[in-house]
């Protein structure tokens, strides 16, 4: 628009809302831009925003079946609490995973990408696969119900550490993503 500057503009709430959350929640641009990196971008990022909210029903769960397991009289609240970080983790880490990996091999093999991918683009990606392979194989490997996760975060919020975790896939994935959220504000994933 030719001296959009001078007209008055119309601002709607509402609208500029509307435009975030489509734009946050299916990145609307990416999918109409660059669709190929659409099909990598978006399950990376709903991956992530599923991890956060199985971090979120983690903390609910710690709170409501101290045992990571819920009594077998517990409400139906509760097993549907239990069975749904089920569910949300392990979509939350397959989802993150492949689209991470798209994401490292995509910005390496797409010329139009490769120009503008520096090596901090790779690190970061990189780091964040760690963390979700790590993820993925404390729960292939050693915690399939997510029961060690769901005490764990008990032992966080309760400032009770656990004598023992014999989940070494964990304990790495908690090292790492405890430096992530170290190295995390130094760069421009901050926008997370």
């Amino acid at each position: 628009d030719l001296e959009w500057w001078i007209k008055s503009q119309r601002r709607s709430l509402l609208g500029e809302i509307k435009y975030m959350a489509r734009e946050g929640l299916l990145f609307e641009k990416c999918y109409r831009n660059n669709r190929g990196l659409w099909y990598f971008t978006y399950p990376f990022h709903m991956g992530l925003l599923l991890l956060i909210v199985w971090f979120i029903l983690l903390i609910i769960s710690a709170l409501v079946a101290p045992a990571g397991v819920p009594a077998p009289n517990s409400g139906i609240g509760v097993w549907v609490l239990y069975y749904l970080i089920l569910i949300v983790g392990v979509a939350g880490l397959v989802l993150s995973s492949f689209g991470c990996i798209g994401l490292l091999i995509k910005r390496a093999t797409d010329k139009n990408l490769k120009i503008y991918t520096v090596p901090e683009d790779y690190f970061n990606l990189s780091f964040i696969l760690a963390i979700l392979l790590s993820g993925l194989l404390s729960w292939c490997l050693f915690d399939p119900l997510f029961i060690t996760a769901r005490v764990f975060m008990r032992s966080l919020i309760t400032f009770n550490p656990i004598a023992d975790i014999n989940n070494p896939a964990m304990c790495i994935g908690v090292i790492l993503f405890s430096l992530f959220l170290i190295y995390m504000p130094f760069t421009h994933m901050m926008h997370a």
